[in-house]
């Protein structure tokens, strides 16, 4: 008979049905809010960072000259470029030292190694 007065549910099971069900659903889906929208602030922050970076900084920093290949310096090249600098570059410097342009023949064929070395 203990049971018998016994209604189900009671307040103290709404609150644990409550309770177990804010943290089931209500936890994940407001952690993804807030990292959805604190992503997003950071994002725009970041963008902003690097626009004051790139425009306090105009050139390359000395240990990027240190550490740009040998190949990309001599084609007057710095760290970073992407390949159509390099063939850029390395089409001025053919039509420099070109042997049908009165170039070194010598220094035509080191100038496409270097080229070849640039783009592997």
């Amino acid at each position: 008979m203990l049971f018998a007065e016994h209604v189900f549910p009671d307040a103290i099971d709404l609150t644990i049905a409550a309770f177990v069900g804010i943290i089931v659903i209500g936890l994940p889906v407001a952690g993804y809010v807030f990292m959805c929208v604190d992503y997003m602030a950071w994002l725009r922050a970041l963008r902003g960072a690097l626009v004051l970076v790139v425009e306090v900084i105009p050139g390359v920093p000395n240990w990027a000259h240190k550490k740009t290949p040998r190949c990309l310096r001599l084609l007057g090249l710095e760290m970073p470029c992407s390949e159509s600098d390099v063939k850029r570059a390395y089409h001025q410097l053919a039509e420099l030292h070109h042997p049908a342009r009165g170039g070194c023949p010598r220094r035509f064929s080191q100038l496409r190694e270097t080229y070849q070395t640039a783009i592997d």
